[in-house]
């Protein structure tokens, strides 16, 4: 009987439009937006979690859950445990905390102190660290009376905890900061091949990186070694072993060792972006790539970031705004007084009357120049007005159609739907 009543309530749940799922309050105080194929609901102050079919995947008896990766975290009865999105126990004991922290590892909390088990339930870390960090690289920085240390993947200590800060590895190399807060490196050894003397640095990047000492730039690689000596004219990276070194008031682009890559100098060199660096010229514009060749001539008075092979320009003759593509042509014609934000493949443009609307990466229409005050939620939605009042739009990039809701009662949202609610029911508009 219970389950011909479960079925009932889950038929009913949907409207005939399938593009829009509604919930009545009878059933759930709150539904969540869908992540992983599922949705946490709320009903009487307890949690549970249906799939994207509606069907009950966990009852509504739990204090808390947390859709993690494709794991659920729950609380209940002040115990924690981890259950896959199937419903099924991942873990046969409960714990006071435990997280996620990745395939293999789940992090443990027993009076204040963490420490990791495996998949297994073993113990690989005994609670004793203030923090754990996630694993990169095979290693995990760690904390104990703010001092902090690494720790490998089978438990072992690779250095005690005896740094005010280390940041996370990035190419076997890990920033560390002494007590007296300068900066240097250590190796995935724990060994400090790099002495904490710098006043600034950054994470290697490739086999090298920059360095700051007393006002003087330079380079180093990773046994500390200088590739280029201390100067005092500035360095900035721009890329993997590419640097930006300045000659009198202007810049060159140079590898790591301080060889020109190309002859030209440059008012300006930013950093890389898609394979791409913007350089300027006389205040123009233009993009070269990591060889030194032009990809889109130093002409534009204003240029945006590349993104996805695409770049807004101003066209010099119009003064309108267009869209380019990698070999200069401007596959959306300039006919904009501004193209303003965008997301993977959609633009905001604008017009001299300040009306606004979007645009696709083909020049397509989406929304007509009939609103204002456009802004990019996310990828698919967008926070606008049209005729004063505020409203946010989802828009299926594939199909390019849209939904358009009144702000007022929205909840949640999320790059595939829209959630709503007011004191009848919970709407959820499906975007994608």
């Amino acid at each position: 009987m219970k389950k011909i009543i479960l079925a009932t309530l889950i038929f009913t749940a949907c409207r005939k439009d399938e593009s829009v799922l509604s919930f009545s309050k009878k059933e759930y105080d709150y539904v969540a937006k869908s992540k992983d194929n599922i949705r946490v609901v709320l009903k009487d102050k307890k949690q549970g979690i249906i799939d994207k079919n509606n069907k009950v995947i966990l009852p509504n008896v739990y204090d808390s859950l947390i859709i993690h990766e494709g794991k659920i975290v729950f609380t209940k009865d002040k115990k924690m445990g981890i259950i896959s999105k199937e419903g099924k126990s991942l873990l046969k004991q409960e714990y006071s905390y435990i997280f996620p922290l990745n395939e293999d590892y789940f992090l443990i909390n027993e009076k204040n102190k963490f420490g990791l088990i495996t998949k297994d339930e073993k113990i690989l870390v005994e609670p004793k660290y203030d923090k754990i960090g996630k694993f990169q690289e095979g290693l995990s920085i760690v904390s104990l009376n703010k001092k902090y240390g690494v720790i490998n993947e089978y438990g072992r200590v690779i250095l005690e905890p005896v740094y005010p800060f280390i940041r996370e590895y990035a190419d076997d190399m890990a920033l560390v900061v002494s007590d007296d807060k300068k900066a240097g490196f250590i190796n995935k050894s724990g060994v400090e091949v790099v002495h904490t003397i710098y006043d600034y640095t950054e994470n290697f990047l490739g086999d090298s990186t920059m360095v700051l000492l007393n006002d003087k730039f330079g380079i180093i690689d990773k046994t500390g070694e200088y590739t280029f000596n201390l100067q005092e004219n500035r360095i900035n990276r721009i890329s993997k072993d590419i640097y930006s070194f300045k000659d009198k008031d202007l810049f060159y682009l140079g590898n790591r060792f301080g060889k020109e890559i190309m002859e030209s100098r440059f008012e300006s060199i930013g950093e890389e972006k898609e394979g791409l660096i913007s350089v300027k010229v006389d205040d123009k514009f233009g993009y070269i790539d990591k060889i030194g060749n032009t990809i889109i001539p130093i002409k534009y008075s204003e240029l945006g970031e590349p993104n996805n092979g695409m770049i807004i320009a101003k066209d010099e003759e119009t003064g309108l705004f267009g869209i380019l593509n990698l070999k200069n042509e401007f596959i959306v014609k300039p006919k904009y007084t501004y193209i303003s934000a965008r997301s993977k493949n959609l633009f905001i443009v604008g017009n001299e009357d300040f009306k606004e609307g979007v645009i696709n990466k083909d020049g397509v229409v989406i929304l007509p120049l009939n609103y204002s005050n456009l802004t990019f939620k996310n990828d698919n939605v967008l926070l606008g007005e049209i005729n004063n009042e505020p409203k946010y739009i989802g828009i299926n990039q594939t199909t390019g159609e849209k939904t358009e809701i009144d702000i007022k009662n929205v909840i949640d949202y999320s790059d595939d739907e829209i959630i709503t609610q007011d004191t009848k029911e919970t709407k959820i508009f499906k975007i994608n």
